[in-house]
């Protein structure tokens, strides 16, 4: 993997998803490492203050063997923000969650 600086790594691709709270509906953004074909994916999902961009350098030593997936939790690095605070709950992590693996 090349690093050039923070904004920019080549290795991984940039994807979304739809996630759907009470509101509506809000995007999840993800990466991804590694053949989207693999046998075998890993999906890493970063603390609540954090971002995926924290997984880089374990997604790309993995990317030989498995396909590894990193996601911005709704609120955190590139997914939507939400517009009430109280709607940030586990239940939503877990919802999106759920939208992103049944893609």
């Amino acid at each position: 993997m090349l690093k050039r600086n923070r904004q920019q790594t080549v290795g991984f691709v940039n994807h979304s998803v739809m996630g759907l709270g009470y509101y509506g509906f809000h995007r999840i953004r993800y990466l991804s490492w590694g053949d989207e074909q693999a046998e075998k994916t890993l999906l890493c999902v970063h603390g609540v203050s954090r971002n995926a961009r924290d997984f880089d350098e374990l997604a790309a030593s993995l990317s030989d063997e498995y396909r590894v997936v990193c996601p911005d939790i709704v609120g955190r690095g590139d997914s939507d923000r939400l517009t009430d605070p109280e709607h940030y709950n586990y239940l939503q992590y877990n919802a999106d969650m759920n939208a992103l693996l049944a893609r």
